[in-house]
């Protein structure tokens, strides 16, 4: 967490969980905004260079590298307007290369982010079920 958001009125601190299962390569990465009141809540998610993104279905997207390929899940993705942006990298100075931005926006009451990366094929079945055990882990 980092208090930046603090100087808003009213105030925000932005919470960060990561959890890696590594046999089973899933990544988990919950958001919690802290605070009250209505904000424009903005978090993009910047993909390394030559990653392409495909759209499944609502909250459910497809990352390909290469011959590698990954499922992005968002948990109540209906809370978030979700767009691929155009976005770069500069590796060093002066030098830019193109990259895709996944961008989740909202405005309203705070609301958490919960996106986990999986393996494609599986993600739509076991990641989420895995999203929803770590979190519960979390809160207690």
């Amino acid at each position: 967490d980092h208090t930046g958001y603090c100087r808003l009125d009213p105030p925000v601190t932005p919470v960060r969980l990561l959890a890696l299962d590594k046999e089973m390569h899933r990544l988990l990465i919950a958001d919690r905004i802290e605070g009250e009141g209505e904000h424009q809540v903005t978090v993009p998610f910047p993909l390394a260079v030559g990653i392409v993104v495909e759209e499944r279905e609502v909250g459910w997207f497809r990352l390909g590298l290469d011959d590698k390929s990954f499922d992005l899940i968002v948990l109540e993705a209906d809370a978030w307007q979700i767009t691929i942006e155009d976005g770069w990298f500069a590796p060093r100075y002066g030098e830019k290369q193109a990259r895709s931005v996944v961008q989740f926006s909202r405005d309203g009451s705070l609301q958490s982010l919960v996106v986990g990366i999986g393996p494609a094929g599986e993600a739509d079945k076991h990641t989420r079920e895995w999203l929803k055990q770590i979190l519960e882990r979390a809160q207690d």
